[in-house]
């Protein structure tokens, strides 16, 4: 199935795309994983990246982020990596990480961008 985003959703990558440093707040159901998807293909496209992390609640990361990009036909070719425990393999685009794993990652060289999905956890002072 081909992905054809919604004007909304084409502003959200363009915007993402063209800063450094981003947050996208859009409704519950309303393709913020397409955005990303998106914006990080064009990304991956234009050589400006090599691999992203995703960090996500478990539930997140093991099922929706994969399930996204084997559904739409524009990112079938990402290779994804959900990081259960082994470091990253340095052969996916996408490396998917639950946040309770996020402080056994020995840093972040594999990747060029990370990418924090529902920010519930990452907002807390406290957290790793």
């Amino acid at each position: 199935m081909n992905l054809q985003l919604e004007p909304y959703q084409v502003l959200g990558r363009d915007f993402l795309v063209s800063h450094e440093r981003a947050y996208a707040c859009v409704g519950l159901g309303l393709g913020k994983t397409a955005i990303t998807l998106s914006a990080l293909h064009e990304l991956f496209v234009n050589g400006e990246i090599r691999a992203a992390l995703v960090v996500a609640p478990l539930r997140v990361a093991r099922v929706t982020w994969p399930n996204e990009i084997a559904k739409w036909e524009q990112f079938k070719w990402m290779k994804v990596e959900v990081l259960k425990g082994d470091p990253p393999s340095g052969n996916a685009h996408i490396y998917l990480i639950n946040y309770d794993r996020v402080d056994r990652l020995e840093g972040l060289d594999f990747c060029d961008v990370v990418v924090f999905d529902e920010t519930t956890k990452a907002k807390n002072p406290k957290s790793k």
